[in-house]
């Protein structure tokens, strides 16, 4: 049985950091094919900015989790206690593209994406374990989640605010007829 469960989410870096990472790598290559071996330093340099990444980590024997940042594999992050966060849920999300003009929302089609996430007994604070799947494959990996870390499924049910949201423009009125 493995120790650690890794479910790692996205490269640490930009696509223009990463493109720069190539271009030091190429840059030093060339540098010790023409010139001597020290301007080579340029490689390990482009290799950590084109490979580090992020994502989160469960020691199953300690019960503590951390989302960490792997720089040439070496994991840094810190680690916090997982019975914290009692439950596992899925929780919807919706990712749209970028536009500049509202009349091209209505051509688009918003893609449903779910997350599996552990959750706190007040399902306030969550932790996004496995991001962007779809609706059933990330019920099986909710089921086989909470197998591995004896955690329940449940719903998700985002808290409730007291009082809701006033305005600027309300709170103004209530001072000037005070």
């Amino acid at each position: 049985m493995d120790q650690y469960l890794t479910f790692p989410h996205r490269r640490a870096n930009s696509l223009p950091v990463r493109l720069i990472g190539v271009v030091l790598m190429g840059i030093g290559i060339f540098m010790i094919v023409k010139t001597d071996f020290w301007a080579g330093s340029f490689i390990p340099i482009g290799w950590v900015l084109l490979s580090s990444k992020k994502g989160v980590e469960i020691d199953k024997m300690s019960h503590e989790f951390r989302n960490y940042t792997s720089y040439l594999g070496y994991r840094t992050g810190v680690w916090h206690d997982l019975d914290k966060y009692p439950y596992v849920t899925i929780v919807k999300s919706r990712k749209q593209p970028k536009v500049k003009y509202a009349s091209a929302y209505e051509d688009q089609d918003f893609k449903h994406f779910f997350d599996v996430c552990l959750l706190s007994k007040s399902h306030r604070g969550r932790v996004h374990i496995i991001i962007g799947l779809e609706e059933e494959s990330a019920r099986q990996a909710a089921f086989k989640l909470a197998d591995d870390t004896g955690k329940e499924v449940v719903g998700y049910a985002p808290p409730k605010r007291k009082g809701g949201r006033r305005s600027l423009r309300d709170s103004r009125k209530r001072t000037a007829d005070e």
